[in-house]
């Protein structure tokens, strides 16, 4: 399971477990078809052919800064300024929470978490500093962090940490390929599946994995589905392991469960969710194809504001890309930003507001990784 909700500062989300199991091939250039408007769905008409990449040049200042892994970007200004903030985790309700890890360069043992401090970022937001065996797994909890750790090949537990290093939750077993995901008012989400050595040596598909919901106390199974990806404190939107089976978005506060036809999309059933919109109406929805040459991203908003929530197709989509290269997530304003290797020589920064018939583009420069990490699309809208 994969959280996706941000307010304040806005998360972006990378694409996913699509990108994250392909190239990153260049697309060729194509013939551009003409800037497709935005279309609510009512029916599900056929699914729409790959084009180039197209909209209106993005004109005067984007008014934009960006927190990338290593680098703090004033997109207007040209400026990087190196940061020590290398992930940051989403938290539901509340603005992200920096992290600055460090491998310990083992696969088992316990890590160590020190007390946060104040990043120098505009507005001083806290970051952790954590020193992390390869194989734990960090997620937020309601004020601290939850630690998945393997003590031995065959022993895992789960921990809770307060943001000041101290233990909160004293570590409990659990079986190992239990992946914290975040703590909400509801529970704690956690992915279980196949263990960090079975899935490196013999590999996993999506429907290997569970999504469950535990007490924070007793560790206790509330509820389990194939899917759920987070969209606030008390909604999820589940992806069932059938891919022609519909989506579902369950509010757990009511006990309300939605069915959700899925898209006509372009690309592999499962899906990466994004953040949320500022105002909590849209909720985007990446698709990719990674076995094409070039690769396909489709992008869809999922209309949250009415009792029977609507599709909306971002124009120009799909749209060939190189899917390790791009990420999507929302601005303060309420805009859709898009950054991406949509053509062989460059990438691209896309802006587009829900409403307006096309995209605008302008090329955008990524920062390089820094020393010791790997590259890595994501992005925090400031």
């Amino acid at each position: 399971m994969r959280m996706s909700t941000v307010t304040g500062l806005v998360l972006v989300l990378a694409l996913g477990a699509t990108a994250a199991r392909c190239g990153g091939d260049a697309p060729r250039p194509q013939t551009a078809g003409p800037a497709a408007s935005a279309t609510r769905q009512s029916a599900v008409p056929s699914v729409a052919a790959p084009r180039t990449l197209a909209g209106a040049a993005l004109e005067g200042p984007t008014r934009l800064r960006f927190l990338t892994p290593g680098w703090y970007v004033e997109v207007d200004a040209g400026t990087q300024t190196r940061v020590d903030v290398t992930t940051w985790l989403p938290r539901a309700g509340r603005t992200p929470l920096l992290l600055a890890r460090t491998e310990r360069g083992t696969e088992f043992g316990r890590s160590v978490v020190r007390a946060a401090i104040a990043s120098p970022l505009p507005g001083s937001p806290p970051m952790v500093r954590i020193e992390a065996t390869a194989l734990t797994r960090v997620a937020p909890s309601a004020d601290g962090v939850w630690l998945g750790e393997y003590l031995s090949r065959s022993r895992c537990t789960l921990r809770e940490v307060s943001l000041d290093g101290r233990e909160r939750r004293a570590p409990r077993d659990v079986p190992c390929g239990t992946s914290p995901d975040l703590e909400t008012p509801d529970g704690l989400w956690v992915t279980r599946g196949p263990d960090a050595f079975v899935e490196a040596t013999v590999g996993a598909g999506p429907s290997e994995y569970t999504s469950i919901l535990l007490d924070p106390e007793t560790l206790g199974e509330r509820a389990s589905v194939d899917d759920a990806r987070i969209i606030d404190e008390h909604r999820v939107l589940v992806v069932p392991h059938d891919p022609t089976a519909p989506f579902e978005l369950r509010d757990l506060s009511s006990g309300r469960t939605t069915t959700v036809p899925r898209p006509p999309s372009f690309g592999w059933p499962e899906p990466r969710v994004g953040s949320p919109s500022p105002d909590g109406r849209y909720l985007p929805l990446s698709f990719g194809e990674p076995g094409e040459s070039p690769q396909v991203l489709d992008v869809w908003l999922l209309d949250l504001s009415t009792a029977t929530p609507a599709w909306v197709h971002v124009p120009s989509m799909p749209a060939y890309t190189a899917l390790k290269g791009t990420d999507l997530n929302w601005a303060a304003d309420g805009r859709l930003v898009i950054v991406g290797q949509f053509h062989p020589d460059r990438f691209e920064l896309v802006t587009w507001r829900p409403g307006d018939a096309q995209l605008a583009l302008r090329p955008y420069r990524r920062p390089a990784a820094p020393d010791g990490m790997l590259g890595n699309p994501s992005f925090l809208a400031w």
